[in-house]
């Protein structure tokens, strides 16, 4: 995945290590709301047609395999009623979101999670740009899943401001939602948060 229309010279990619991610099957009977999930549509090869794969690019949709319902929309503005998910997860994406755009992708989140539900996010830590003369931040993934292993590569615009779990974790909690499970492992990013039941 990329938010980038034209592939950059190497002169201008800052490469990072590579990040390696192990995923568990998803739970029986989860309704699925996958943000970001255009490409290679991790969640999707998990859950299959309980998920709904929503992107905003409609190139990076039909770049994904088949399984899942897949909705071309703004994850800022989500076209569902309150309390419609068990789940709604988020794989490498929120790195392509503005800093800016957060607090409100994480109150839809919240808004169409039912209560109890939970919200998982997957994603690296990326470093500030600083005064760093390469333009893009890239990384390969290699993600484990039960049954294939995926090889692919990520690659943003560098913002000046680093990207790291504090600051998704405050973004969530402002949002209403209370965290669950959190950890970072060479450069991978992992938080489960939780609506609560009662509000």
């Amino acid at each position: 995945m990329s938010d980038l229309h034209e592939k950059p010279g190497k002169e201008k990619i800052f490469a990072l290590d590579r990040r390696i991610v192990r995923m568990d099957p998803i739970d029986a009977g989860d309704t699925i709301l996958d943000i970001g999930g255009g490409g290679e549509g991790i969640v999707g090869r998990l859950g299959g047609e309980r998920v709904i794969a929503l992107d905003r690019r409609l190139d990076e949709l039909l770049e994904a395999p088949a399984g899942p319902m897949k909705l071309a929309a703004d994850a800022r503005r989500l076209p569902f009623a309150d309390d419609s998910f068990d789940t709604v997860t988020s794989f490498f994406t929120l790195m392509f979101v503005m800093l800016e755009e957060l607090p409100a992708v994480f109150a839809e989140a919240f808004r169409v999670l039912s209560p109890g539900g939970g919200l998982s996010i997957w994603d690296s830590v990326l470093p500030g740009r600083a005064d760093a003369p390469q333009e893009i931040v890239a990384f390969r993934l290699k993600a484990i899943l039960p049954h294939e292993t995926v090889r692919t590569a990520y690659g943003c615009r560098w913002s000046d401001t680093s990207r790291h779990l504090p600051l998704y974790r405050a973004a969530c909690i402002n949002a209403g939602f209370s965290v669950h499970d959190e950890w970072e492992k060479d450069g991978v990013i992992y938080l489960r948060l939780v609506k609560p039941s009662q509000q």
